[in-house]
């Protein structure tokens, strides 16, 4: 009777192992299958979806790049816009000091009256233009000064 409980025990429990064998085996092909070799394991990697994944990820890396080269350029390019714009700076700078000189050389002229009234107008003429085109750092205060010499001048010229 030992006997008989034990062999039936043993195909007891080996057909639980068939009926989860199989159950394991049905369940498989349901399993959602990756190109992720992380993920899935043995039965759920797919080699269709793996060249998938990888075209995509070359893909997103060609996009990458072709970003990254796009700013570069774009900042080689801001970089010689930069240098461009601090020579025309340096160029406005020195025409500035060029003009304050003129008007200060004008203006001393002026006070020890080495001009006459007819060559100061002249003076000032000449320099009219260039003063009320200037620009950069102290233009304003260059076109004021020019002002109130001209303002003298027209007071000698009366």
């Amino acid at each position: 009777m030992e006997f008989y409980d034990t062999e039936k025990r043993l195909a007891s429990v080996q057909a639980g192992r068939m009926v989860m064998l199989g159950l394991l085996l049905a369940s498989l092909p349901g399993c959602a299958t990756t190109g992720n070799p992380r993920e899935g394991g043995l039965f759920g990697w797919s080699e269709s979806k793996a060249i998938d994944r990888q075209r995509a990820l070359r893909d997103q890396l060609a996009e990458s790049s072709a970003v990254g080269r796009s700013e570069r350029t774009r900042q080689e390019n801001l970089y010689a816009n930069r240098a461009d714009l601090q020579t025309e700076v340096a160029i406005r700078d020195q025409e500035l000091k060029t003009l304050r000189r003129q008007l200060s050389d004008l203006s001393r002229a002026l006070e020890m009256g080495e001009l006459t009234p007819v060559a100061a107008a002249s003076e000032a003429d000449a320099l009219r233009t260039p003063v009320s085109q200037s620009s950069g750092a102290g233009s304003d205060q260059l076109r004021a000064d020019f002002d109130a010499i001209d303002q003298q001048i027209q007071l000698l010229n009366q």
